[in-house]
């Protein structure tokens, strides 16, 4: 039995004849628009109407889904309804190269209806008035219906970029990214490429700009607000001096590791943490937590110092940090293959998380592989216990770069795929085409399911459970649904094998009912 025991994934629970059936959460409804070219979704967010707006990347040309094509690949934006059906797209670039970098394109709705969009071009022309040389980060604002309003590039001679975008109160943004510039929009570079940090106001000009950073390779790829008006950052980072002074003493030697920066509300620096092995560990995303922590994941290729254990070539490394950036627990998940973290949400009704990545692994913590790549969603608590584990995707390659939790508590996740009408993919794909798709949540009621007329104690548990009666028959199941041990006539039982992880004990009691309950192995 594998450790990474599902905590509460149950879509329905049915008892019939003594015996337990389980089904896992479904798609609710699964969408590709794209032409005979490359097409992906890099980020999603629902929208005023309940409808959903995605930026991302084609490179098709003028055909299938897809007009308003410049040339050399472009941002590409879609707005669809809430069932996922087309209502309008766009195409914004020009005649050089808005690069298809995965996951480098990211929109978000402003208080005017309209959307704010964040990508990088080396393009003069078309959308674009001017580079500012390489590629620069270029930002532009659209309405309600998808025309451009304003649009600036921003950066130096050398290449700049951005991953992640905030919108404040006020309207302005802070943007996170990278840069590789000393000149131009960036005042100063303490290397060769520094975290890079833009507010701009909301008509697009620059507020004020900062880097962060060492003589080495240093990056941000994801910012939030914080409760206290500042904000967090999490990225990676090779240095060792400059800002990071005594905090990474492998530095360059050692790869990259995990890079947690803590700011005011005035974007100075309170704290930092480098944490990681000797390998490469490169820190996705960061979501503060209600006890003044941060969970944070991302990939690793390190099997040493901070990370305890190695499932294979690339894993998922979830962090959980306190309040100044010390760990407090962490967590690999899984298989031999390559497994990669793209983005992270804290969940609306604060139980937990979801983590959204791609796997190759078929064996680990990876059990339902459909071929190829698969979309890989996990769920977690706040203390690591994982309560969702599935896979999506066909025969193909399927690679999911962002998930939002939707106001009616399913997930919609956007990304790519090349199958062909298997699997959970439906329709033949025209090339690499945009996917999108929802889950739908079905463990509503699952509590009123379950049959309490007797009581565990305590629960969660370390080793022993009590019960307030004699129990016959007793059968604990896995919560994919495997039997995993039974006993009869018992008032007590050691768990203390069983792996951390949700349960489900089924009993008969002395009057002779059979119940269902929900045990907890810490």
């Amino acid at each position: 039995m594998k450790k990474t025991i599902q905590k509460t994934l149950i879509a329905s629970l049915t008892m019939l004849l003594g015996n337990l059936a389980f089904s896992q959460t479904t798609i609710g409804w699964n969408k590709k628009y794209g032409g005979n070219g490359a097409d992906r979704g890099h980020c999603i967010k629902q929208t005023a109407d309940g409808g959903y707006i995605i930026s991302g990347y084609t490179d098709t040309g003028n055909n299938g889904d897809v007009t308003g094509y410049k040339g050399g690949g472009d941002v590409w934006v879609v707005k669809t309804d809430n069932a996922g059906n087309l209502e309008w797209q766009s195409a914004y670039g020009g005649y050089g190269s808005e690069p298809w970098t995965e996951g480098y394109t990211h929109i978000i709705p402003t208080t005017d209806g309209g959307y704010f969009v964040m990508g990088e071009s080396n393009s003069s022309d078309g959308d674009l008035t001017e580079n500012k040389g390489n590629f620069d980060l270029w930002v532009f604002k659209i309405d309600n219906d998808g025309d451009m309003e304003w649009q600036k590039s921003l950066g130096g001679s050398l290449h700049d970029g951005a991953t992640s975008v905030l919108l404040n109160g006020d309207g302005s943004f802070i943007i996170a990214g990278y840069t590789s510039s000393n000149d131009g929009d960036v005042a100063s570079n303490k290397g060769m490429i520094d975290g890079w940090l833009v507010k701009l106001s909301d008509d697009g000009n620059i507020v004020w700009e900062k880097t962060i950073g060492g003589t080495w390779t240093d990056g941000f790829r994801n910012i939030r607000h914080t409760a206290d008006g500042g904000y967090i950052l999490t990225g990676s980072t090779l240095s060792n001096d400059g800002d990071l002074v005594g905090l990474n003493p492998g530095g360059w030697m050692e790869l990259a590791k995990y890079w947690i920066v803590k700011l005011d509300n005035n974007a100075d620096i309170e704290w930092q943490s480098v944490i990681g092995g000797t390998g490469k560990d490169h820190a996705q995303s960061i979501i503060p937590t209600n006890d003044g922590g941060y969970i944070v994941a991302g990939t690793t290729e390190s099997t040493n110092g901070d990370i305890t254990e190695s499932f294979g070539e690339w894993d998922w490394w979830v962090v959980k940090l306190n309040d100044t950036g010390s760990i407090e627990w962490q967590k690999t998940l899984g298989g031999s293959e390559r497994d990669e973290v793209r983005s992270m949400e804290a969940l609306s009704d604060g139980s937990g998380f979801f983590i959204l990545g791609t796997t190759q692994s078929t064996d680990g913590d990876v059990t339902t592989n459909h071929g190829e790549k698969d979309i890989w969603l996990v769920k977690m608590d706040f203390d690591g216990n994982i309560l969702t584990n599935q896979c999506f995707g066909g025969t193909g390659n399927e690679i999911g770069f962002y998930g939002i939790e939707s106001s009616d508590g399913g997930i919609v996740i956007t990304g790519r795929t090349n199958t062909d009408d298997d699997g959970d993919v439906i329709g033949n794909s025209q090339g690499e085409d945009l996917w999108v798709f929802k889950l739908e949540d079905n463990t509503t009621g699952i509590e009123e399911q379950l049959n309490k007329s007797f009581s565990i104690y305590p629960n969660p548990a370390d080793d022993m459970l009590y019960f307030s009666e004699l129990l016959k028959n007793i059968e604990i199941y896995s919560i994919n649904g495997q039997k995993i041990m039974y006993y009869s006539n018992i008032t007590q039982l050691n768990i203390d094998f069983l792996d951390s992880g949700t349960y489900l004990l089924q009993a008969e009691t002395a009057d002779g009912k059979t119940a269902v309950q929900k045990i907890i192995k810490k």
